[in-house]
């Protein structure tokens, strides 16, 4: 074997996509692990973080803990938060990955809210077969809103990279110009 077909694992390229491609699988296992958690552990885990933040306000500031807020609604918005951020970062991630593999971002943009909107329809669909737990087409809109948000900001930062790319290789060309 000679050098130059080994010439891709010098690329950072590829390494990059190679650490996206372990965060995806990660983050899509994480996802399912918890969609396959039965309900009392589920509603546990959400309780006991949850408790962490009424802790945390309880001693930064004068609140009354027997108040329904505490109890209920914030658990519902502790669960949701979770979907929203794991989402996000699965649509931060896919939009990454594809952005590196195809080197377009407004394919990138395009194609990964039908890939996360694929993963959060298997995700409630692990749910069915959990117990206590079900699945949701509202839990799904959430999910890909979610991913479109962590979209939207793979999309600007890789637009960012690109725009300063593009001005140091204009400052290159016009220090070169001058030179000569």
């Amino acid at each position: 074997m000679t050098r130059k077909s080994w010439w891709f694992l010098r690329s950072k390229r590829f390494w990059l996509a190679i650490i996206l491609m372990v965060l995806l699988v990660y983050g899509v296992f994480t996802i399912f692990s918890f969609s396959r958690m039965e309900a009392p552990a589920s509603n546990g885990l959400s309780k006991h973080i949850t408790a962490m933040i009424q802790t945390w306000t309880d001693d930064h500031f004068d609140i009354n803990p027997k108040d329904s807020f505490w109890k209920y609604d914030l658990n519902n918005i502790v669960r949701k938060l979770g979907h929203v951020l794991e989402f996000s970062a699965l649509g931060f991630i896919v939009c990454s990955l594809l952005n590196v593999i195809t080197k377009r971002n407004w394919l990138a943009v395009l194609v990964t809210p039908f890939i996360c909107f694929a993963v959060a329809c298997m995700d409630e669909y692990i749910q069915e077969f959990s117990a206590g737990r079900g699945p949701g087409w509202k839990d799904v809109r959430l999910d890909t809103i979610s991913a479109t948000f962590g979209v939207l900001l793979a999309g600007v930062v890789f637009w960012v990279f690109w725009t300063i790319y593009k001005l140091k290789r204009q400052v290159r060309e016009c220090s070169d110009k001058q030179e000569r």
